[in-house]
């Protein structure tokens, strides 16, 4: 089939195609480092913008052959010559797809607008944008993969390139047109050509080495870990590598070299610092003002920084705090944690929890945890995966999870008992006990039967308020972090509409999550949520469900011990007494997450004891 088809062909069309391949390449390394001058410091693949002016030369072919599929044959070739000769541009055996599919782009686009005979300069702008857009979009989801933000923008230059490249080609077409002899001058010096253009890649492409650089490896405490394997420049910025790799709070970077020498550099942000190419010895090495730093055959760079590290606790206990950048310095002989090894006075049953919030429960034999694709998984004794992404195990959990009030509100209705749940933000249970020690809350801190409870990973307001209201953790309810705000589950105060019951919610100025029916929003936070509460709960309300947030408040402005947020939690300990006395049913207070105290105050969302323990207070109305 594919000889008949290439049969549509002449012999004069496959080499004009062929000169049209040869030259688009051999353009290539001419304007490429010219561009790149515009879009490094936006952060964007270069081939964005050069490429309307090397992508010209396929809808050049294809106009002149004037069929359908000359573009995708002069791409084919083109994908053949590169992976042939190594030269600039190459993506090894992936050529075959991101070499190609500009081709069948431009073809398919000009058939569904008619297969256009002659070239107008709408066909020829229309055919250089598809060849750009999808060249740039194919390169960045196979290599690049860029955030949003800087994918649009090399989408959007992708396509001004691509415009402005057609536009060119049409000009070209016209001044060809004007030339009687066309076909008669170019036939002759065809194969003259092409001898010369595949001579002008050679040259135009020598001394490059980006083919036969070892791969770098940029990983740690980054959100993009990447691995720079091509390079066709002297040198590049530190600082530019490492802002592609997204770093979390970078503060310093750790290079391994051969032998496993290391250096460490304190400020990698300082763009005075290279990476260079030891051309005697065809590896990376630093350059700059980090030069005295010899360091031969550099492999990877470990960013340092401030990522969320994974934690082993117990509900009283941070047992190990580690995160990815520090594990690659610290295990790079032994890249696993041997839990019967380091925490073999713990043996009964232990939570594991993942980044995503998933919870599992696995009894303690002789898993360990590996670290690979700059991530933790747990693993069984025997080597099989259980839990990927983890964000922390813990030992001897609570029996109660903030997934479990929603059971027990149910039951509690189905006994005709009205319910005041109240979310205290910010109230972990080393507070309570350090508050109940000192006194600060005699209401609480009298009440028997206070449990220790978890809240659910990660412990921020959103995603605990979403649970506590669902019974459901983030993996069902779809809140993982502070700005989803739309549960996909149904929660326990709309289902109790449904059922005909008497529901009312009271918030402070910002309601943390979407629901059927509005809350009773209080722009002057909880001085104003009590005053209603004092109100309804004489009303006869099913449910009453009240979030005070001045807690939070205070402890991540102060710190979680300091005497502003004890003062504020001994107003809230009289707002609750108040409350009790006289809400006529059962009472359930839990937090959402606890408070960790941190150099400019207090801050939670990571796998602390301090963030995820908290008190659980099931009391009775009325006294």
């Amino acid at each position: 089939m594919l000889h008949r088809y290439l049969l549509r062909f002449s012999m004069f069309d496959l080499t004009l195609m062929a000169m049209m391949a040869v030259l688009g390449i051999a353009t290539k390394p001419i304007i490429t480092p010219l561009v790149h001058m515009i879009t490094a410091p936006l952060f964007i693949p270069g081939g964005a913008l050069a490429g309307g002016l090397y992508m010209m030369w396929i809808v050049l072919a294809r106009f002149l052959v004037n069929k359908n599929g000359a573009a995708t044959i002069t791409c084919l070739i083109q994908a053949i010559l590169v992976m042939a000769l190594g030269v600039v541009g190459s993506h090894g055996v992936l050529s075959l797809m991101t070499y190609i599919l500009p081709g069948l782009t431009v073809d398919l686009g000009l058939f569904l607008l008619g297969q256009p005979r002659k070239a107008t300069i709408f066909h020829c702008f229309i055919a250089g944008i598809l060849a750009n857009l999808s060249g740039t979009f194919l390169v960045n989801v196979v290599f690049f993969r860029l955030p949003l933000i800087p994918l649009l923008l090399s989408l959007f230059l992708g396509a001004f390139s691509g415009g402005g490249g057609g536009i060119i080609c049409f000009q070209l077409l016209r001044q060809l047109e004007k030339t009687p002899l066309f076909k008669n001058v170019l036939k002759p010096g065809v194969f003259a050509l092409i001898i010369f253009s595949i001579f002008l890649t050679g040259c135009s492409d020598a001394g490059n080495i980006k083919t036969t650089i070892p791969p770098l490896e940029i990983k740690g405490d980054v959100e993009n870990p990447y691995t720079i394997s091509f390079f066709s420049g002297e040198r590049t910025s530190l600082k530019e590598v490492l802002e592609k790799a997204e770093p979390l709070g970078l503060q310093e970077v750790f290079l391994r070299g051969e032998n496993n020498e290391t250096v460490t550099i304190s400020s990698p942000a300082s763009g005075e610092i290279f990476l260079e190419i030891d051309g005697e010895n065809n590896t990376w090495k630093l350059g700059g003002v980090a030069k005295e730093n010899r360091l031969p055959g550099i492999k990877e760079i470990i960013v340092l920084g401030d990522a969320a590290p994974l934690g082993i606790i117990t509900p009283a206990k941070n047992l190990f705090q580690m995160t990815p950048g520090e594990f690659l310095v610290q295990n790079r002989a032994e890249p696993l944690i041997k839990l019967e090894k380091y925490f073999a006075e713990y043996t009964g049953p232990f939570l594991a929890v993942s980044l995503a919030g998933e919870e599992v429960f696995y009894d303690n034999r002789g898993q360990y945890i590996s670290f690979e694709n700059n991530s933790f998984t747990l693993v069984d004794q025997e080597g099989k995966e259980l839990l990927e992404n983890l964000a922390g195990l813990m030992f001897e959990p609570p029996q109660i999870s903030i997934i479990s009030i929603v059971p027990r509100i149910k039951t509690l209705l189905e006994d005709n008992q009205s319910v005041l749940l109240i979310l205290l933000d910010g109230f972990g249970y080393d507070q309570y006990l350090y508050a109940r020690e000192n006194g600060i809350i005699p209401f609480l801190g009298s009440r028997e039967g206070t449990k220790m409870a978890r809240v659910a990973y990660p412990p921020i307001t959103n995603v605990n308020t979403a649970s506590l209201l669902t019974g459901e953790l983030p993996p069902r309810t779809g809140i993982h972090q502070r700005r989803d705000r739309e549960p996909r589950v149904q929660n326990i105060l709309d289902f109790s509409i449904e059922q005909g019951l008497k529901v009312a919610s009271l918030q402070g100025a910002i309601n943390p999550l979407y629901s059927e029916f509005e809350p009773i929003l209080h722009p002057g936070g909880d001085e104003e949520i009590i005053i209603t509460a004092r109100d309804m709960a004489n009303e006869d309300y099913d449910i009453l469900f009240i979030h005070f947030k001045s807690l939070d408040i205070a402890g991540h402005e102060y710190g979680p011990f300091h005497q502003r947020t004890m003062e504020t939690l001994s107003i809230l300990n009289g707002y609750l007494q108040e409350l009790s006395s006289t809400w006529p049913g059962d009472i359930l207070i839990i937090p959402d997450h606890g408070m960790r105290k941190t150099s400019d105050g207090g801050n939670h969302g990571r796998f602390y004891y301090q963030d995820l323990i908290v008190p659980f207070f099931h009391l009775q109305g009325g006294n």
